[in-house]
């Protein structure tokens, strides 16, 4: 008969790692069984050899229960199941995972940055045009959007600014474009874009409000030039495009941490 996948003989336990073990019983039609840390084989006093279990629990899904095992700290007896002379014990054990920390870590790794180079290579392929985006702006959207943040955040990552979005081709003057623009700085360097997406500034407009995410805004901007009356008609155009989501208004500036 095959061998199951994980399975483990109940006499090669290691000590730190995560096992199942169901417990052994043709008349259960929903068996017992416990999920916890392995941490020691010990001899009791009848002379019986146990295998010590923390950091889990042991369930009983016919009877509804489940019992917490506490850590070795808490509770240094934690849970004991002999292990039988035929070497088959009290359970069926199974690891938890077939991989160690180290390893999921690293698959983790290598498949993101397998699907990073998929986008990459999608994103600089031909077109029907015979156009394709630049290198830099493809390195820069795979790493913004399309990794993960375990892997490759952007704030780990120095991302180089776009050209400043030109506000005067809305028909603004050049005043509210510099105006315009350090709200916008303001906002990205303050990670406030999803706040200002739904934020309600109250009674008194933006000019008078107190949200501690809004101060945190008005504590990056640079620029005195602003009035009460456009300094409220200035975060209303920002909430604006906030709203919908046009990333060449927002990614004018791109700070790196």
């Amino acid at each position: 008969m095959a061998h199951p996948i994980n399975a483990v003989r109940s006499t090669e336990l290691i000590p730190g790692e995560i096992y199942y073990g169901f417990f052994n019983s043709a008349l259960d039609g929903r068996p017992t069984y416990l999920r916890a840390t392995f941490t020691e084989y010990w001899t009791n006093r009848a002379g019986y050899l146990m295998a010590r279990f923390h950091n889990g629990s042991y369930n009983m899904p016919s009877l509804g229960i489940s019992t917490p095992i506490q850590a070795r700290g808490d509770f240094p007896d934690g849970s004991s199941f002999r292990i039988w002379d035929d070497n088959t014990g009290a359970n069926n054990f199974y690891k938890a995972c077939r991989f160690t920390p180290k390893e999921k870590a690293e698959l983790k790794t290598r498949l993101c940055l397998r699907q990073r180079r998929q986008y990459e290579r999608g994103l600089t392929g031909s077109t029907p045009e015979g156009k394709s985006f630049p290198r830099d702006l493809v390195r820069e959207i795979a790493l913004r959007y399309l990794t993960d943040d375990r892997v490759g955040h952007v704030g780990q990552w120095k991302v180089f600014p776009r050209p400043p979005m030109d506000y005067t081709k809305l028909g603004f003057s050049a005043h509210t474009n510099e105006m315009f623009r350090d709200a916008e700085q303001a906002i990205t360097k303050a990670d406030k874009w999803e706040w200002m997406r739904t934020a309600d500034p109250g009674r008194g407009g933006y000019a008078g409000c107190i949200a501690p995410e809004f101060q945190a805004i008005t504590r990056c901007m640079k620029y005195d030039g602003h009035s009460g009356g456009s300094f409220g008609g200035t975060f209303r155009t920002m909430q604006y495009l906030a709203k919908v989501g046009r990333e060449e208004f927002r990614e004018a500036y791109a700070p790196a941490k």
